[in-house]
């Protein structure tokens, strides 16, 4: 449900907003937005800029079955793109939405919480992958060990990988 108050649109979370079926691009429909437009997420404080139907960035879209809304995630006050404003849930298996903001962002954050990953995380060069600190942000894999650079033609560039753990199902962790 779209909330319009004087300061923009605001929605309850960003489950809400991902579920959203009546935000559209159509002048002159209930839940019509525009390009540029931001939209506010009350739950976590995130922010997001709608984009046009050909915007090719990082992006979560609505669940409008006729034409979904795309918006781009509005970077915190540290330039970091929360994972969390994705959708990225601990429940199911989150590797390929934070592989797509590590693919698109130089600087991913992911908050405290055990996450579920089906596969090894590809950084690539000038690319910071951070979460909350030791053992508040932890990865828990059975396939892989977790973290790994993403192949260049070139030789290895500057990046960083901090506050996380990476655990195999078997509880064995190590941390970074």
């Amino acid at each position: 449900m779209l909330i319009n108050i004087e300061t923009g649109i605001w929605v309850e979370s960003v489950a809400a907003l991902l579920a959203d079926t009546d935000m559209t691009y159509t002048a002159g429909q209930i839940g019509t937005v525009t390009a540029g437009q931001i939209i506010r997420e009350r739950e976590r404080g995130f922010a997001y800029r709608v984009e046009s139907l050909i915007y090719t960035g990082i992006a979560v879209q609505t669940a409008n079955p006729v034409q979904p809304v795309r918006l781009s995630v509005i970077d915190d006050q540290m330039g970091r793109l929360n994972v969390l404003a994705l959708g990225v849930t601990e429940a199911p298996d989150c590797t390929a939405l934070i592989q797509a903001a590590l693919d698109g962002h130089p600087n991913v954050f992911v908050p405290t919480g055990e996450y579920i990953s089906s596969a090894m995380f590809h950084v690539r060069d000038y690319c910071q992958f951070e979460g909350s600190g030791k053992w508040q942000t932890i990865f828990i894999n059975n396939v892989s060990d977790g973290v790994g650079r993403k192949a260049s033609a070139s030789t290895w560039q500057y990046f960083t990988i901090r506050g996380m753990g990476f655990r195999k199902t078997a509880n064995t962790a190590h941390r970074t």
